[in-house]
Parts: structure tokens; sequence; C-alpha cells
């Protein structure tokens, strides 16, 4: 991991970056406001002698008083000859007394077995507060916080081991990046990823986009193909190839057109593609899933979903089909396996490098040509990301799709349908 990962890294996990290190830093600052504060007095003897002897009687006097909360220490300075006497206690008035009393006491105990040594005693007059800072030590919890937040944030992602550049990925699996997809996606970006699917399909009418990591990041990828593709008034067919989830059919609010006859009716010839079609948006016709009658992967698998490939190819100058995760149903390979070409869809940091490998496998063994890859970077929160078959994580996908097809309806207008 580069430096600027790490940065990548702890911008997209940036609520923790800032709530652990805040949370410490209220923590510690309420202890230190609800804790009694310390005070602490000093009084000092000055001897005319040696003070080593007068030194070892003062700790005996201060470890005599030392009770509780109140601490009483002293200490010989050989080099100017005296002996401080500190006492630190949570009443300042009690630390006063005790160190003047204990130096009162260390004088007439020095000048009963010292008569030739001379002493001097210099009372206190005062307790200074000596409570820890808050201001400092609330920075110091702070940096600790934010210390131990990098550290999970790291840990976390060393665990997960996700894509964390493209960079990563073309020079671990040699795979080229066809494009990049912020949200939402420049204009600019979505004719160059149009583009460059074309020039690598290398005259080829069609493609799969399979998810890796999210189902989200090939449904995003194919609405912005649609979308250039429409543009650029290429004939299109975009095709929900995922039987199983139907995440595309899903954005479209029809659930998943299982009502509807689409793929997997005309692949079983008990309808006509052009009945099926629905339009999607200028130059831009739709094929939702439909209802398979058997097994999706046998149904995938079949010379019959082949032959449909082709057909598909003579009425459209460019076909697109979604595929489900890879992780979930093997549909995408049998989907690979008959177009050809295929694109993958990845995410930064949210895509596992282990599963994007095995995916890249699963292809290979398939025949199927890896174009590249898309990274999409769809709008998630950093550090909310719910489980994968969780409600809130599904509906958070649903909304993002959903606001990629708004887009590109309010950028082309209707028209009927034939």
């Amino acid at each position: 991991m580069t430096l600027m990962d790490l940065l990548k890294l702890l911008k997209r996990n940036w609520k923790m970056v800032v709530a652990l290190p805040v949370a410490c830093m209220l923590v510690c600052a309420a202890v230190l406001t609800i804790m009694p504060k310390t005070y602490s007095a000093t009084a000092s003897v000055a001897v005319s002698g040696e003070p080593g002897g007068i030194g070892g009687i003062a700790e005996g006097l201060a470890k005599e008083k030392s009770s509780g909360k109140l601490e009483v220490t002293a200490k010989a300075n050989t080099t100017n000859k005296t002996v401080a006497i500190t006492a630190e206690d949570v009443n300042g008035q009690s630390c006063v007394n005790t160190v003047n009393e204990v130096a009162g006491n260390l004088k007439t105990q020095a000048a009963t077995l010292f008569p030739n040594v001379q002493v001097q005693v210099t009372n206190a007059s005062a307790a200074a507060d000596v409570s820890p800072s808050l201001v400092k030590y609330s920075a110091v919890a702070f940096l600790a916080g934010l210390f131990v937040a990098v550290c999970i944030v790291v840990l976390l992602d060393m665990r997960r081991a996700p894509v964390h550049s493209a960079e990563e990925v073309e020079e671990g699996l040699k795979i080229r990046q066809l494009g990049d997809l912020p949200f939402p996606t420049p204009e600019h970006a979505r004719e160059a990823l149009l583009a460059n699917v074309r020039f690598a399909g290398e005259g080829e009418r069609a493609l799969c986009v399979v998810p890796v990591g999210d189902t989200r990041n090939s449904v995003l990828t194919c609405l912005e193909l649609a979308q250039a593709a429409s543009q650029a008034k290429v004939k299109t067919l975009l095709i929900e190839g995922d039987l199983a989830e139907g995440a595309l059919d899903a954005m479209r609010g029809d659930q998943g057109g299982r009502r509807a006859a689409g793929l997997a009716d005309v692949v079983s010839k008990r309808a006509q593609l052009d009945k099926c079609v629905v339009p999607f948006a200028p130059s831009v016709d739709y094929l939702p899933a439909g209802s398979p009658l058997v097994n999706p992967v046998t149904m995938l698998g079949s010379s019959a979903f082949e032959k449909f490939v082709n057909e598909a190819k003579e009425h459209y100058s460019l076909v697109v089909v979604n595929t489900s995760e890879p992780t979930r149903h093997a549909d995408f390979a049998y989907i690979a396996h008959a177009v050809g070409n295929t694109v993958l869809a990845l995410a930064e940091f949210e895509t596992p490098t282990a599963e994007l490998a095995e995916v890249a496998n699963q292809l290979d063994i398939a025949s199927a040509k890896v174009m590249g890859f898309v990274m999409v970077e769809p709008p998630t929160s950093a550090g909310t990301r719910a489980g994968r078959g969780s409600r809130s994580a599904r509906a958070r996908k649903t909304s993002e799709s959903k606001t990629s097809m708004e887009r590109l309806k309010a950028a082309t207008p209707k028209r009927s349908r034939r």
C-alpha cells in the first residue's frame, strides 16, 4: 500500500478517523474535569553541613506522615545542602500544614542528633495546583485516538485485502483499465468508456459486464454504457442476464420484470426478441430477464443461448449483457463463454483482490476474453457499508441504480414502444 492509497483509505473511513480521536479527547476531558484537583506544597530545610544524615531522618518523618491520598516525600540535595519536603493532596491547606510540621520536627531532631550542624527552615506559605493539564492531556488523548483509529482502519483493510487502485490491478493481474466512473459520471468519461470498450472488443458487437464484489458495479457500468451509446446514436441492446437476482430489472421498479417476457422467454422460443424488448432511450433497447422455466445455468449454457447472442448481434451494433455476481451464481461464466468479450466492474477499497483473481481465473477457464475493467466509484458513505445480504445494502444499491437511470431518461426524450 502506497502513501496515496493510505490517504484514500483514511478518506473513505473518515468518520472513524475523526470520531474515535474526538471521543478519546472528550472522555479524557470529562475524566479530568470530574477528578478532584491535586495540590502540592514544599518546605525547604537548609543545613550547614553534609545533609545526607538529616535527609535520612527527613525521609522517615515524611513516610510516617503519608496516608491515604496524602503523599509526603523528602529529597536531599548535597550540592545546595538542602532538604526539600513535599506533600501532595487534594486539600491544599493540608499539604502546607503537613510539610511545615515535618520541617519543624526535622529541625528538632537534627538539633539533638547533630548539635554542630545549623538548620534553617523555610516554611511553605501556600499550595500550588499540580493537577494534570486539561489541554495537554486532551491533546495527547486525541493523538492516541487518531493512532488507534488509523491502526484499526489499516488492520481491517489488511484483513479484507481489497483492490486499492487501478494500477494495482493492471500490474498484478495484467488487466487494463477501460474507464473510471465516478458518481455522477462526467460526459467525457462516459464517452471514453464506450470508445475504449468498442476498440478493445476489436470489432465484436457483444460484451458482458461482470460485477466483482457488488452487483451495483455492473449495474452502474451498464447504465453508463447505455447512456453513452444513446448519445452516440449507437443501436444498442441492453440485456438483463442475471436471471436469479435481476439487479437491472429491480432498478426499473417492475419486480425484476418477472411478469414480462424477456431473455428467458426468447431463448426458450416462447417469444420473439422484437416483442420483448422495451424502449429504453433513443437507439437503446432493453431486454428484461423474463421468467425461466428451467435452471438458469441450464438455459445459459445451452446452444440456444449462443444462437440468441449471434442473432442479437445481427440486429444491434452493440449488445451489452449484465451478469450475476460471481460469488452467488455461476451464470456469469456461461454468459461470458457465449458472448466472448467480458468487462469486469470493480470498486476501489470494496472489491476483494482474491475474489477478483478467482473471477479472472474462472473467465479464463470459460475461454472468455477479458477486455479490461471499469473502476466504479458509487456514492457510498465510508465506514457505513452494510453487509451484502442486508436490507439496507440492497436498498442503497437500488437507489443508486435508479438515480443513474433517471439521469439517463432525463437526458434523452421518450419514444414509443415498437
